[in-house]
């Protein structure tokens, strides 16, 4: 496999990937602004209207605890697990804790769930923080799109063309004794890691680990040898 011609094919393909993840980059923190904007007023509104009658502060004083509460938004969203937010249980108020709902006559659609019950209230909580804590998500999102932006921009391209080189002539997984065998590299994190951010690279764990390209990466690299779009 010719390694010039591979080197090319990947630098255009990684400073389109950089450019897209720079713009997903603007997109997400555009998107965290507005978000992070609308929960502060949220927030405001909800400590105006609900401590005023104690603390009688001026208006403008609720700011700073509402802005407290966004800072503490980001403490939190690094420190819980998404996946136990998105873990929903609501309990019945019947004996059965199967839910069903059904339409009824005069009164619309009905449901058997018991808002009072322990785990519909934590559910309803978990909800409430899922939504508090989108805009830090977005905001981390944002930054992990800067940092594959980055990594991009900043890749070892002659290695990185020689190790895809490699795997294009290989048809199939190589391993990464053989990589390192064929790679005059002393740091291989620095080759191996931003290689992830290129999509149809493959991380395989199986014995023995290694590397290889995915079937669409292969056709994308093809056409391009071919001259197509």
């Amino acid at each position: 496999m010719n390694q010039q011609l591979v080197g090319a094919w990947l630098r255009r393909k990684a400073a389109k990937e950089a450019n897209l993840s720079l713009l997903g980059c603007l997109g997400l923190l555009l998107a965290a602004a507005v978000v992070l904007t609308i929960t502060f007023w949220m927030v405001y509104v909800v400590i105006l209207f609900g401590f005023d009658w104690l603390l009688h502060w001026d208006a403008d004083a609720y700011r700073w605890p509402a802005l407290g509460v966004v800072v503490l938004l980001f403490l939190a969203n690094a420190r819980v697990n998404r996946e136990d937010l998105t873990e929903f249980k609501v309990g019945t108020g019947t004996v059965t804790d199967k839910v069903y709902s059904f339409y009824l006559p005069g009164v619309g659609m009905v449901s058997n769930v018991n808002p009072l019950h322990p785990d519909t209230m934590r559910t309803g909580v978990r909800m409430i923080a899922d939504v508090l804590l989108s805009g830090p998500r977005l905001v981390n999102g944002s930054w992990r799109a800067f940092r594959r932006c980055w990594r991009l921009r900043h890749l070892d391209w002659e290695r990185a063309a020689q190790v895809l080189a490699m795997l294009l002539a290989a048809q199939h997984k190589v391993p990464f004794t053989e990589l390192l065998s064929r790679l005059d590299c002393t740091d291989p994190v620095r080759i191996f890691g931003p290689l992830r951010d290129l999509g149809g690279v493959l991380f395989l764990r199986s014995p023995p680990a290694g590397m290889a390209l995915s079937a669409e990466l292969r056709a994308e690299f093809a056409r391009a040898m071919r001259g197509e779009s």
